[in-house]
This record gives C-alpha cells, sequence and structure tokens, in this order.
C-alpha cells in the first residue's frame, strides 16, 4: 500500500538541517478566512 502524505521531510546533507515540505491542501474546508482575494 502506498501511503500518500501531504508532507516530505527533505535533509540538507552540507548543513544536517531538516525542513519540512507540505503539498496541498491540508484540510477539506477552509478555516480562519484563510480565503485568497485579489480584493484590496
Amino acid at each position: 500500500m502506498k501511503n500518500n502524505r501531504f508532507w516530505n521531510w527533505v535533509r540538507n546533507e552540507e548543513t544536517g538541517a531538516s525542513e519540512m515540505y507540505l503539498y496541498g491542501a491540508i484540510a477539506e474546508s477552509t478555516w480562519f478566512e484563510d480565503v485568497r482575494s485579489d480584493r484590496v
């Protein structure tokens, strides 16, 4: 079974530091008025 995660940890080989990358939506609905609008 394939593990479909929305995140991925990437390690910098030079420094040893890790970063988490998030892909796509992490919730089915929006919250905290996070809808993007082009209105100013």
